[in-house]
């Protein structure tokens, strides 16, 4: 009998809502796990807009840093994901095909989101891909989980999409990769296995604590993925 040929492990592509870019030590970590190859980061212009438009209330608010300066820092960091990011950009998904099917359900201000993942998902298929498309955001209250995944899109929070690489060996060098990447201010991996608690990541930090004889440190203050998600709910732009 004819050995069976090894199944090619399914190609998982994650995209990042604004509130998953923003948290610096979650971006890390989520940078150098598709730098790993565990996954395919993409996003929209859209996206990066929220980005730019809500890197100050998240990331530098205890800090005394004036305007240009802000800007200046929210760009060269969008600058460094787009740079370690093959064709990141989703692009057609406000044509209102692909608007239309995203589910009534899901917020106003998040239908963008929603339909650059569904635009994801619909250019696979028609390319006959079998990837897996993962949204990746702290909001899923208001991005219809369930008629999301009925339409070929599993919405996640980051600690949760993190969590489906616990087992890869990958994982654990990515994570060290960013610690060690790390150097104003310091990271342990103590203190980055804790912001990955923080951001809602269980089962990988078992399987790294357990591999490295770490514990998580506890992460202070507010959790950064609530306060990353009401920023961007509160920033978002009105409609006139």
């Amino acid at each position: 009998m004819a050995a069976k040929k090894p199944t090619a492990p399914i190609q998982v592509y994650g995209v990042l809502d604004a509130n998953a870019l923003l948290p610096p030590r979650l971006s890390d970590v989520l940078f150098d796990l598709q730098g790993a190859g565990l996954y395919k980061a993409r996003w929209s212009e859209e996206i990066e807009k929220e980005f730019l438009r809500n890197w100050g209330s998240v990331v530098v608010k205890d800090q005394a840093v004036d305007a240009r300066q802000l800007k200046k820092g929210a760009q060269h960091r969008l600058d460094c994901y787009r740079g370690v990011t093959e064709e990141y950009e989703i692009m057609g998904h406000l044509r209102p095909e692909i608007l239309s099917k995203v589910p009534a359900e899901v917020q106003a201000n998040d239908k963008h989101v929603a339909a650059a993942a569904l635009q994801l998902r619909a250019a696979l298929d028609e390319e006959g891909e079998s990837g897996e498309v993962c949204l990746v955001t702290n909001n899923l209250r208001h991005l219809a989980v369930e008629q999301m995944k009925a339409l070929g899109v599993e919405v996640l929070t980051p600690g949760a999409f993190i969590d489906k690489f616990a087992k890869d060996d990958r994982t654990a060098d990515a994570v060290r990769k960013a610690a060690s990447d790390l150097e104003d201010p310091p990271y342990n991996l103590d203190q980055l296995l804790g912001a990955l608690v923080a951001h809602g990541s269980k089962a990988a930090v078992k399987e790294l604590s357990k591999a490295w004889g770490v514990k998580p440190a506890k992460t202070p203050g507010k959790k950064p993925a609530k306060a990353a998600a009401k920023a961007t709910r509160k920033a978002a732009p009105k409609k006139s």
